[in-house]
């Protein structure tokens, strides 16, 4: 795993960790996900543990990117 994919996992789990800190139960999955109609790459996944009635429970679903301070990209989510 080269340097910039490293960074960037870990990236998702700091994502992970500030959504579990603030009350989500968040995750990095290990697989694509499947949706309606195919399947995902979701960095991070967090699903807000008090869900409201006659609602579906709310999903945060994170693309993480982070780049190389070079000028050219940033730091983002």
């Amino acid at each position: 795993m080269s340097e910039r994919n490293q960074a960037a996992k870990l990236f998702e789990y700091l994502v992970a960790v500030l959504l579990h800190r603030n009350v989500y139960r968040a995750g990095v999955p290990l697989k694509y996900l499947q949706g309606r109609g195919t399947k995902h790459q979701i960095d991070v996944l967090a699903v807000d543990p008090l869900p409201m009635p006659f609602v579906f429970p709310t999903r945060i679903l994170c693309e993480a990117k982070c780049y190389s301070d070079d000028g050219e990209s940033t730091i983002g989510v």
